[in-house]
């Protein structure tokens, strides 16, 4: 989750009832924090009709409801070596079939190499509330990350000076810079003991600047824009 700059293929990932995998099989991981996560399900070589074909498996994280009637908040924080801290705050309710979270995540690592440093500023609100025969879900997350990128090292290098990045990407500062937001509304709805009504609509927006390069005189950053919007309708029985 620290680094996956270019995001992961061959896996399928719901947030919820909501899938972060784009429509060219890339899912931006980063996007689903540890704080976003209740649980998760995973799965090997997918082939149902619910999910559809993924290679390497299935990923379905629930968001963090509290299961019992009443209130809490909560907040953690974390330091480790090389400048790594990460603080984590969340507040969750369940009242009356209604069942509400949000949460926030400030995040930086210096990285053990030199131009190794990442930075995570996270937030999203999570509800579910059930009305007759139906639930509904609401999620929403936002996130701006960056990564520097120290490049690869050869094997003179990684014992002599293992700590150093690679002249070229020092020379062209090699960074990733991302801005995403993600969100969507979903409906199950029971008509009868054997039969469920699913639908739902999603949305993600992405803003990366992304570096390129093969020499000194041939090098810099690209903007790439990635708009998503996809809906479900499905009958269960």
């Amino acid at each position: 989750l620290l680094r996956s700059p270019y995001g992961v293929r061959g896996v399928k990932v719901y947030w919820g009832p909501f899938p972060l995998t784009l429509a060219d099989g890339s899912t931006p991981l980063e996007l689903l924090d540890p704080l976003l996560l209740g649980s998760v399900d995973i799965t090997r070589s997918v082939g149902s009709p619910m999910y559809g074909t993924a290679p390497s498996g299935l990923l379905i994280g629930a968001a963090p409801f509290r299961s019992a009637p009443g209130s809490d908040a909560s907040i953690e924080a974390i330091g480790g070596s090389y400048g790594y801290y990460r603080l984590g705050a969340m507040a969750r309710t369940n009242n009356a079939g209604t069942t509400f979270t949000a949460g926030l995540v400030h995040q930086r690592n210096a990285g053990y190499r030199e131009q190794e440093s990442s930075a995570r500023d996270q937030a999203f609100i999570a509800t579910a509330f059930a009305f007759r025969k139906s639930v509904s879900r609401v999620f929403l997350t936002w996130q701006k990350a960056a990564w520097d990128l120290p490049g690869s090292v050869d094997l003179t290098t990684a014992e002599q000076d293992p700590q150093a990045a690679r002249p070229y990407s020092i020379l062209l500062n090699a960074h990733l810079a991302k801005e995403q937001i993600m969100g969507g509304l979903a409906n199950e709805l029971r008509l009868g003991e054997h039969l469920t009504v699913r639908s739902g609509v999603h949305a993600q927006r992405i803003d990366k600047t992304n570096p390129y390069g093969t020499s000194a005189g041939n090098c810099g950053f690209k903007e790439e824009t990635i708009r998503a919007v996809g809906a479900r309708l499905s009958m269960c029985g």
